[in-house]
């Protein structure tokens, strides 16, 4: 099976990618900015010979929307998926599609989310309809400071002793691939600083451009 999930609601198809990829036994993650069809199926040929084993998919993650080729003979236990940030508008035959396009109302957890995947435009614009609609810029502050630390307890390995459910587990050792250690301590500084700011009079909105960029950039 070959899928594509793609649309500018990253948020969402980020969620519909985790649940997919804990279907499969592992998984091996390609680029997709510099994939092209030789390194394409010289990666495909080697990850199938080497380190498949049972259920398996391959993932191209930053999919530009250029097709290498596509053989018909792909072997039974192997599946391929496409994950791209934007709408893909030229599908091959046999291509599974899973459009993620309408952003969905904002919610501090949404807004969560865009930030720890790192999708600065998407969080600007969460974080802007959140304060328009009166949110508490504290309870996002602690939002996202929370979710930070469950994001570095992924990282470390802490949070696999606990009682998370699989499915958060999941998303976190997912958002974890996208921080460094040393990022997720300066995140938790400028959170620190900007609830601070907020705290000494400054506007919110202005606090919150400055951090999502911060955080995101």
């Amino acid at each position: 099976m070959i899928y594509l999930i793609h649309g500018r609601n990253v948020i969402d198809s980020r969620r519909f990618l985790v649940r997919l990829k804990s279907a499969y036994g592992s998984v091996e993650v390609v680029v997709g900015k510099t994939l092209t069809k030789t390194n394409f199926e010289e990666r495909l040929q080697e990850a199938n010979q080497y380190l498949f084993s049972g259920k398996t998919a391959f993932l191209v993650e930053d999919f530009k929307g250029v097709w290498p080729g596509l053989s018909s003979n792909l072997p039974e236990d192997v599946d391929i998926i496409f994950w791209a940030a934007d709408k893909v508008e030229t599908i091959p035959p046999g291509v599974k599609s899973y459009l993620f396009q309408t952003q969905i109302k904002a919610n501090p957890f949404r807004l969560v989310d865009a930030v720890l995947f790192k999708d600065e435009k998407s969080s600007q614009e969460l974080c802007q309809q959140l304060l328009t609609e009166k949110e508490s810029p504290e309870k996002i502050i602690g939002l996202l400071a929370r979710s930070f630390c469950l994001v570095y307890s992924s990282k470390d390995g802490s949070l696999d002793k606990s009682k998370t459910a699989q499915f958060l587990v999941d998303k976190l050792s997912q958002q974890s691939q996208v921080w460094k250690a040393y990022e997720i301590k300066k995140a938790l500084v400028a959170l620190l600083q900007a609830d601070l700011s907020l705290k000494e009079g400054a506007k919110p909105a202005i606090v919150f451009t400055s951090l999502v960029s911060q955080l995101t950039g």
